[in-house]
């Protein structure tokens, strides 16, 4: 019998980065917890996908840091973005 995977629970935000003729990009994104209303920062995970509206979200690495009050992620593109936390 298969086990069932819960979807998580998307917070009701989002970022869109984007830009003109940029080849390569490599950097970090970074939420504060105040701001974005992050509940439950040490399980947020930030979600990435290439295109706005349109496309699979795929979870990055996500840090939180207690003493920044930011949930971070490397990343090396551009894209849409949102933040979700186990149901």
């Amino acid at each position: 019998m298969a086990s069932l995977v819960q979807a998580p629970r998307v917070l009701p935000a989002r970022a869109m980065v984007s830009s003109f003729a940029i080849a390569n990009f490599q950097g970090d994104i970074r939420f504060n917890t105040s701001a974005w209303h992050i509940s439950n920062p040490a399980v947020t995970l930030i979600y990435q996908r290439e295109y706005e509206n349109r496309g699979l979200f795929l979870p990055l690495e996500t840090t939180y840091n207690h003493v920044t009050g930011e949930v971070t992620a490397a990343i090396t593109g551009l894209g849409e973005f949102i933040l979700a936390e186990p149901d």
